[in-house]
């Protein structure tokens, strides 16, 4: 019984220290310059100091997201039939 409450001490501090990772999600629209939505649009966020690259899709509505994201600086760009590479 010792060892069953030393293991599940044990399995919720490391879940705590889990939890208070230092990242953040990105959300954003991709809109046209008419200020509709834009589908499947390609976003791209790049960070300034590492220049680690991650890509996601805009949906149906022009939504995006990049979840757990370092803090840093990044640009975002995004790439869509229409045009390429605004920021």
């Amino acid at each position: 019984m010792r060892e069953l409450r030393s293991l599940c001490l044990a399995v919720l501090l490391c879940s705590a220290v889990f939890a208070q990772l230092p990242t953040s999600t990105l959300n954003g629209t991709v809109n046209d310059p008419q200020g509709a939505a834009v589908s499947n649009a390609k976003v791209i966020l790049t960070s300034l100091a590492t220049r680690i690259v991650r890509e996601t899709t805009s949906n149906a509505q022009g939504f995006y997201t990049f979840a757990n994201v370092a803090p840093g600086d990044y640009t975002v760009d995004v790439e869509s039939r229409h045009s390429r590479r605004p920021r």
